[in-house]
């Protein structure tokens, strides 16, 4: 073939066609750049109308419409993206769990930007990770965490979008519980990790599109409410990603999308009275939507003191993560017995809720329903003494009533605790809720039944036989302030 001909085709050959998207609240047109060399990922840069026909023009194509012609080369083709339905996006950004590309979500376009790098897996030596692993939870919890990563990991991989409880972990400060987070579950999880600290912890924000971007969501020593209240909101919110399939989306200036998207949350909290006095309420809502973990102080097995050996134990446990995958494809078998309810029945989430007894004692011990009890003994098994100057146990080691009996009782002006009842008892649903939470925790101690014209009396027994348990729960604490 003649090469002068093969010269001139290149010459007049049509340029390739760019990927492009028009995006139509912003109404901004979306290129894809070019492959970035040192992160070897693409990214979709925004281009206003003016923009974008220069960057056409740059590939080769005409910006002055040719003789005979109304519009230019560019012109058409920038109002053909607008026009296209197949190209009209009304989000763009990252949604955990997507792989990256165009996607209809909810019957909506959708241009997911990028995608989670989740490890491979490799044969080899994970000592230094499973060792930190196994000492900062323990024999017993370790095997509900690696199961928790396990089908983590395994879903991510599948792109199954279904979510898991989150892991709440209760700890003294520098045991490890904060670096699990970032060095174990971040790199497990794809890489990607968002702080959820506004949205989830303070709730102070609706905006949430960062957060949803990740697939590990991941708060650290939230400022929580005290209140009742604050505890039910963080319960709330925490239900919210796990338990509704359908998240809102929600990105300031931009109008929200429905999305399901691949969510893993993690809690880390010091171990304080006043931290754990605002955990949310494990009651049976919240039970089955996050595991209650013990943090102890983990063996890191290799000692870091300087800046530079703590850079190579980072990197030499970063390099351990592929063959830790491997472990738990290969060798770690998920116990039958953890993904059975006590009762035999198949748990919701392939793994039963682990929560640890003694953090939920103490859940128990700083809860306002012991509070309650401490009132209620105060109030209903005290009498004053022969003197009148103390108070000696009541001979009745029972009271019933009603619950507003119950609570014109405590916040009666002839009552010791008038004040403080006020204070703990908002209203008779608080104190229902309290009732029903004393019941479920000690049915021997607090127990309601039905009388005539549907009143419902509850029968209080014992009452320092429930607040022993706060004692030794307090106790439990040992002064620990998380130094």
């Amino acid at each position: 073939m003649n090469p002068w001909i093969d010269r001139f085709k290149k010459q007049v050959e049509a340029p390739a066609t760019p990927v492009f998207y028009y995006h139509a609240d912003t109404h901004d047109f979306l290129f894809m750049q070019g492959t970035s060399k040192r992160s070897g990922l693409a990214d979709w840069v925004p281009l206003r109308a003016r923009e974008a026909a220069m960057a056409l023009g740059h590939r080769g194509y005409r910006l002055t419409p040719a003789e005979g012609e109304q519009l230019s080369q560019v012109e058409i083709m920038l109002n053909e993206c607008r026009m296209d339905p197949d190209r009209t996006i009304y989000y763009a950004g990252d949604l955990a769990g997507w792989s990256s590309g165009l996607h209809t979500v909810c019957g909506v376009n959708v241009l997911v930007k990028s995608e989670a790098k989740v490890p491979e897996a490799e044969q080899g030596d994970c000592s230094i990770v499973r060792t930190f692993v196994d000492t900062l939870f323990g024999p017993v919890q370790s095997v509900y965490v690696h199961a928790w990563i396990k089908q983590s990991r395994a879903a991510l991989i599948a792109r199954n979008l279904r979510a898991m409880p989150a892991l709440m972990i209760i700890g003294e400060r520098n045991c490890g519980k904060s670096f699990f987070q970032q060095r174990v579950l971040t790199p497990m999880l794809g890489g990607r990790a968002a702080n959820a600290n506004r949205y989830l912890g303070e709730g102070s924000t609706k905006f949430n599109a960062d957060v949803l971007s990740k697939e590990h969501i991941m708060v650290q020593d939230p400022e929580l409410g005290s209140g009742f209240k604050d505890r039910v909101a963080f319960a709330t919110r925490i239900k919210e990603i796990i338990a509704n399939e359908t998240q809102s989306i929600e990105r300031k200036f931009v109008q929200a999308i429905n999305s399901q998207v691949f969510s893993r949350v993690s809690i880390t909290l010091n171990s304080t009275y006043e931290v754990v006095s605002k955990l949310p309420v494990f009651d049976r809502d919240f039970s089955d939507k996050a595991f209650l973990l013990k943090a102890h102080r983990a063996d890191f097995t290799v000692r870091a003191y300087t800046p530079e050996e703590q850079r190579r134990y980072l990197e030499l446990f970063a390099s351990q993560i592929p063959a830790y995958c491997w472990w738990l494809e290969n060798e770690f078998t998920i116990p039958a017995e953890i993904t059975m309810e006590p009762d035999g029945s198949p748990t919701r989430w392939g793994i039963r809720c682990y929560h640890d007894p003694d953090t939920m004692g103490l859940l128990t011990a700083v809860s306002p329903e012991l509070r309650l009890m401490e009132l209620v003994r105060q109030a209903l098994f005290t009498a004053p003494d022969a003197t009148g100057s103390g108070v000696r146990p009541a001979e009745a080691d029972f009271v019933q009533m009603t619950a507003l009996d119950l609570e014109r009782a405590l916040k009666d002006d002839s009552s010791p605790v008038k004040h403080e009842a006020i204070a703990l008892i908002k209203n008779g649903n608080a104190l229902i809720s309290y009732l029903a939470r004393l019941h479920a925790n000690f049915p021997d101690n607090v127990f309601s039944v039905k009388r005539g014209g549907n009143r419902t009396v509850w029968t209080i027994r014992k009452p320092d036989e429930i607040l022993e348990i706060s004692d030794r729960c307090y106790e439990g604490l040992g002064g620990n302030n998380g130094q």
